[in-house]
């Protein structure tokens, strides 16, 4: 009898246990035309109970308390409807009813696949997870619709991804007229040195990938994202289309990107903002009011909002053969607004003095911007903000041209840059200057790069530009910081040109390494041509004159000034990497530090040719006049061929060398010669010595055997163009031939004042009478302009030159090429321009 009541009181106890979840069957059939009816919460268990239910149909006819759940399955509440292989696939409609006080480690649904959701507000849940994705709503979302529903209450997740509605919506997912006021908390730890896109957390969804559509859509709850890499009031990480949407509330974090609209947008992807936008004013992200993409003054967010989210471009800026004027300071707040929309496309009329707008500039540029010629003076940004600071936020498959950015003074995180934090997805900047200093911000992650144009480069072309920004970094950071750019992949750097000085402090932290150079900081699957530095470049890794890590084509390129690294320092390039290729290309610049230097390079896994060094080279192992070490590994191994070099070399330590310092596992062939005279080395591990008699003209037979001296290399046969050694024919563009029958003639050329502000007289003197030409270049060689004298006496002449090309468009500070030519002799001189 005592085994048969004991029996009983456990099954009693069993049934009521199981009571907390009980599910009932709804009425209705699950088909379009008699949908099952969701009354209750047993109703609504029905459905997550059995996974053969998840491709059906259900319209809710009653509001549902799920206050209960919070003491399922013993604490861990809601299980969910949808999840692993077996995704919700059904259709719900809320019927505008709502379920409150949801509670458990998953939203309502798990995985939506092919599935829609109406019309239904979650109310007050609360979901705390340590699973991968945390939302209200669903975790993840594929090829679903999504309209009409709103959320509140709390998500808490320390995985990857949190959004208040949902974790991550996929390619083929609508969200419309969807918002949120719930918490979002993430308490992941982000690595330092790493960064994976995956960690991002949003106020409404964590990551919205291509293809996915958010529209007419808001949030307005507190986001906390210690713990995410990219944090946003709305979005966290951004590859799809937003349209009609706004935040408010608040945003804390120590994410990389953080942003209160979005955290981040995906560099690679066409992804599209338009019209959305959150009060600058209301809006703190660490309790600052920061610019951040889709900015707006109070006033300005306030006529849009009670205007049905609507602005009208026309009612702001005047349109003048399809570009709408940039005229004054007042036209910058507009600009917030509209720069965002693919569609306009802008002309500056006018230079611009933005001391009076301290820490403005422009989130995001998707339509062209013409400068005109003129400049931004004063442009002061000290910001809290930890990505995509300079004018231009980013600019993103937008083309910026002939603008100027004077005078700026800038602090800022990830991605800085004078004219732009980020250049991406097939943007393009031609003939563009920027001048003043850049500090980079407390990073420690690999992405982290300031340049003196453009921080990070990807998908861009950047031709015939310009930079005299004088960069510093602080200690205990990870930075990519170059003259021009601080990072670039695949992109084109043309004719560009960088000096001034950088300093990067920068350390080797977890899987991430400093990299500092004169034109690029780090340059990955890009092209750089024609392009030249004169800089003080200083770091403790990866230095280089020209770039500090090559992964790259690098050609017809030469650098000058000073270069100083602790291990890895080259007065072109520090580190030459495996897909890295040199080619006609030399530098005169004088390196010191350490380990592994150069005058050429201070590591090579790549190749080099046609090559040469002349600077100085000072440090204790590893130390060549023109290479460092020359290396490889696995598949990668280092190749020199047709170079020399003639700077003294000096070390303390081990593996000096006059050519090269050190070589493991290379297979160099062709190798080069080292003058044994200047270098004051008798040896090398790769190359052969000579004589500065043997080197320079005439040469000696057996010296620069099988070197191509038609295209490639010229002889110097008056001493006068690089001492009586070889140089490249093509390094500098517009370079005259070096040829004998134009030396011994008496042409003359002259410039004054150089530099020169306004106006310069260029002199020349002929030796006889006759006609004379004078061509203006840019650094890429190309004709700016030309002063045609005919019939003219033998002596001295000028000409006033007032700083404008042909069309009589005002050039931008640099440097320019003036070439005089009569009866067949020519002579080049360098001009340097001031604005």
């Amino acid at each position: 009898m005592n085994k048969i009541i004991l029996a009983l009181l456990a099954s009693l106890t069993f049934t009521c246990f199981l009571g907390a979840q009980t599910a009932q069957q709804p009425d209705g059939w699950g088909t379009v035309a008699a949908p099952y009816r969701i009354a209750n919460l047993n109703n609504l268990y029905w459905i997550a109970e059995d996974p053969a239910r998840w491709n059906l149909i259900y319209r809710q006819t009653q509001d549902i308390d799920a206050a209960e759940t919070s003491s399922w399955f013993g604490g861990q509440g809601w299980p969910g409807i949808g999840y692993g292989l077996t995704p919700f696939t059904g259709h719900y409609y809320g019927n505008q009813h709502t379920i409150s006080n949801l509670q458990g480690k998953y939203g309502l649904f798990g995985n939506l696949i092919s599935a829609t959701v109406t019309d239904l507000e979650i109310e007050n849940g609360s979901i705390t997870t340590s699973a991968g994705s945390a939302a209200l709503l669903a975790y993840s979302a594929r090829e679903s619709y999504i309209s009409n529903c709103q959320i509140s209450g709390i998500v808490t997740g320390s995985g990857h991804l949190q959004g208040g509605l949902i974790g991550i919506a996929y390619p083929g997912t609508t969200i419309y007229n969807c918002g949120s006021t719930a918490t979002v908390i993430g308490t992941a730890q982000i690595q330092p040195g790493f960064y994976s896109p995956a960690h991002s957390m949003g106020g409404l969804v964590g990551i919205l990938e291509s293809r996915a559509v958010l529209d007419w859509c808001y949030a307005g709850g507190q986001v906390s994202g210690n713990g995410a890499a990219n944090v946003g009031g709305l979005v966290g990480m951004l590859s799809g289309t937003m349209s009609n949407c706004y935040s408010t509330g608040s945003l804390t974090g120590n994410g990389y990107f953080l942003g209160a609209l979005v955290g981040r947008c995906n560099n690679l992807g066409d992804y599209t903002i338009t019209n959305s936008y959150y009060d600058l004013d209301d809006y703190t992200i660490n309790n600052e009011h920061q610019i951040t993409i889709g900015a707006l003054p109070a006033a300005l967010f306030s006529q849009w909002l009670s205007s049905n989210r609507s602005l009208d471009i026309n009612d702001f800026l005047t349109l003048e053969n399809g570009r709408y004027l940039i005229q004054d300071e007042e036209d910058i707040f507009p600009l917030m607004a509209f720069g965002q929309n693919a569609g306009f496309h802008y002309r500056l009329t006018a230079d611009l003095d933005l001391s009076s707008l301290p820490g403005y500039f422009i989130p995001l540029l998707k339509g062209d911007f013409d400068g005109g010629g003129h400049s931004i003076a004063n442009l002061n940004i000290s910001s809290g903000a930890r990505t995509c600071v300079g004018f231009f936020g980013i600019v993103h498959d937008a083309v910026v041209q002939d603008l100027q950015i004077s005078g700026c003074d800038i602090t800022g995180g990830m991605q800085t840059g004078a004219m732009a934090g980020m250049g991406t997805y097939y943007s393009r900047f031609r003939n563009c200057q920027a001048s003043g200093t850049i500090h980079g911000g407390n990073m420690l992650i690999i992405d982290s790069a300031v340049g003196g144009l453009i921080g990070y480069a990807v998908l861009a072309v950047v031709d015939s530009c310009q930079s005299s920004v004088n960069i510093s970094v602080s200690g205990n950071t990870v930075y990519k910081a170059g003259g021009l750019i601080g990072m670039a992949e695949y992109s084109d750097i043309l004719g560009s040109y960088y000096q001034g000085t950088i300093a990067n402090l920068g350390i080797h932290v977890g899987g991430t390494s400093p990299a500092t150079g004169g034109l690029v900081g780090y340059a990955d699957a890009t092209e750089i041509v024609a392009c030249h530095t004169q800089a003080e470049v200083s770091g403790e890794l990866r230095v280089g004159g020209l770039v500090g890590k090559n992964n790259s084509l690098i050609t017809r390129c030469h650098s000058s000034g000073t270069v100083q690294g602790t291990n890895e320092a080259g007065g072109l390039v520090g580190l030459n990497y495996e897909d890295g290729e040199i080619s006609k290309c030399c530098s005169d610049a004088a390196v010191s530090g350490s380990t592994q230097l150069g005058g050429l390079v201070g590591v090579t896994y790549g190749s080099i040719d046609n090559s040469y060094a002349r600077g100085a080279v000072s440090g204790t192992n590893q130390v060549g006049g023109l290479l460092g070490a020359i290396t490889g590994y696995y598949y990668s191994w280092g190749s020199l061929s047709k170079s020399y070099s003639t700077g003294a070399v000096s070390g303390s330590g081990a593996q000096v060398g006059g050519l090269v310092g050190s070589t493991w596992n290379s297979g160099y062939s062709g190798g080069g010669y080292w003058d044994i005279q200047t270098s004051g080395q008798s040896t090398s591990i790769v190359g052969t010595g000579r004589t500065t008699e043997q080197m320079i003209f005439p040469h000696s037979a057996d010296t620069y055997v099988g070197w191509n001296f038609d295209s490639i290399w010229a002889p110097d046969y008056l001493h006068q163009r690089n001492d009586g050694y070889p140089y490249l024919r093509d390094t500098i563009p517009g370079s005259p031939a070096d040829d004998p029958t134009a030396i011994t003639l008496a042409l003359r050329l002259g410039i004054s004042p150089n530099p020169f502000r306004g106006n310069a007289q260029l002199r020349f003197s002929l030796p006889q009478s006759g006609d004379c030409c004078l061509e203006i270049f840019n650094l890429r060689g190309q004709k700016l302009r030309s002063f045609q004298f005919q019939g003219i006496k033998q002596g001295d002449h000028g000409v006033d030159w007032d700083g404008r090309d042909e069309s009589g468009r005002k050039l931008s500070s640099g440097i320019y090429l003036i070439r005089a030519r009569s009866g067949g002799e020519s002579k080049l001189a360098r001009a340097v321009l001031l604005r």
